[in-house]
């Protein structure tokens, strides 16, 4: 899989963070529903069209799960591959497993400081934004 699947999850969030804590309405599981700009974005990221094709058709749920007091759990589930990464706490860096196998140090931020990526949650939809060059891509994932 190409560029699109080095995935830097550096969440940032738009709602109230209690202390290092993942907000409640965060946990659950997420079906991917419509993207803005998806082509666009690919595209700055150099995915040839036949690749930009396929990435548009899967499948995508994005689960966040409790693990300990102050860390959670985020499943990006597709139709092609799983990425699970465990115990997350604010303020980390991680060592993560992407899409196409490649390892990536990933911090992992709160809301007040600069991300990558930022998921932010407007009721019962889970809106991901991410940005290359001057692009900015939506995806908006409903609540299962």
């Amino acid at each position: 899989m190409h560029r699109f699947f080095v995935i830097a999850i550096l969440i940032a969030l738009a709602t109230p963070i209690c202390g290092a804590n993942l907000p409640h309405g965060f946990f659950g599981k997420f079906s991917l529903d419509h993207s803005e700009n998806l082509d666009e974005y690919l595209s700055a990221k150099g995915v040839n069209w036949i690749m930009r094709r396929l990435i548009s058709l899967m499948n995508v749920e994005i689960i966040f799960t409790k693990a300990g007091e102050d860390s959670f759990n985020y499943d990006l589930l597709t139709t092609v591959k799983d990425l699970h990464i465990k115990n997350i706490t604010f303020g980390q860096e991680i060592m993560v497993e992407t899409m196409n196998k490649r390892l990536a140090n990933v911090w992992v931020k709160d809301q007040e400081m600069e991300a990558i990526t930022s998921y932010k949650l407007d009721g019962d939809t889970l809106v991901v934004t991410t940005q290359a060059e001057s692009v900015v891509m939506k995806r908006y994932y409903k609540r299962q």
